[in-house]
């Protein structure tokens, strides 16, 4: 049976896993606005004079898609793993060397402060998700707009 330490690691680690899924969704998310945003101006653009308000603010709505996406795409720094060598002087080297359940519960602590860390950029992350499907709804209602005052 596993001791209360390694549970702790184990349920750490698969945080960190989740965080990197969570990661790559948020990515998915706002290429997937990018593209129905492409599609949207590109069919409604095209029947657009170009003239207008609501046209502009269209084009401006997907140009901020567009830099979201290159923004959520932006590499980031996220803490994933260890330093072997830190761990070894710490942990082995050390006179005496920890047990093992010491070391198993220092992992989870550190495993645990990364996740925290790690949870800030993601925030800022939904945020920018969140972004992006609002600047969609404002470039479809835009170009609808304006195909309707033409």
């Amino acid at each position: 049976m596993p001791s209360p330490a390694e549970i702790a690691y184990r349920e750490s680690v698969r945080s960190l896993e989740g965080q990197a899924q969570d990661l790559e969704s948020i990515r998915s998310h706002v290429n997937l606005v990018l593209s129905a945003g492409g599609i949207t101006a590109a069919f409604f653009g095209t029947q657009a004079d170009g003239k207008g308000f609501a046209f502009w603010l269209g084009v401006i709505a997907f140009a901020a898609i567009a830099a979201t996406t290159v923004w959520a795409y932006w590499p980031i720094e996220f803490a994933w793993d260890f330093d072997g060598y830190k761990m070894i002087n710490a942990y082995v080297d050390a006179e005496p060397p920890a047990t093992d359940d010491f070391v198993v519960r220092e992992l989870a602590v550190h495993a645990t402060d990364d996740y925290r860390e790690n949870r800030r950029r993601l925030d800022r992350l939904y945020a920018l998700q969140s972004f992006a499907l609002l600047a969609f709804g404002v470039e479809v209602v835009a170009l609808l707009v304006n195909l309707a005052a033409e």
